[in-house]
């Protein structure tokens, strides 16, 4: 009886931080996603400087997260529910959390990608050729 009774409370912190992070993951996306996908005309005052293609993969991880949080959600109901956790959402768990780590990667090698790219740029337009 104890152990379902912690089991049940790990339910409810487990909605609680799903909400949490659907929520605040939103409100990012929310202020987020019009400067991303913006043309940035002059009256901009902020802008985005990446490429639509890294917009979009940021906004993927964004929603990545979301679904994570709505996972975890659905795990703290069920655990609330019965009393037990069920094998088949800690899978989906594990799995998601897997594809945030790849999605998070990918992001932070296409934005390194973009500047390395933009510093050889500069590098080599400042290098005189001399034949």
């Amino acid at each position: 009886m104890r152990k379902a009774q912690r089991i049940r409370r790990r339910g409810w912190v487990l909605i609680f931080l799903g909400l949490l992070l659907v929520v605040m993951m939103v409100t990012i996306t929310a202020f987020v996603a019009p400067i991303m996908l913006s043309a940035g005309g002059p009256d901009n005052t902020t802008h985005f400087t990446g490429t639509s293609q890294q917009a979009m993969l940021i906004l993927g991880l964004f929603g990545l997260i979301m679904v994570f949080g709505v996972v975890c959600i659905a795990n703290g109901i069920w655990q609330i529910a019965t009393g037990r956790r069920n094998i088949w959402i800690m899978v989906v768990v594990f799995a998601l959390a897997f594809l945030l780590i790849l999605a998070a990667k990918a992001t932070t090698d296409a934005l390194d990608h973009r500047k390395n790219s933009g510093r050889l740029i500069d590098i080599t337009s400042q290098i005189k050729f001399t034949a």
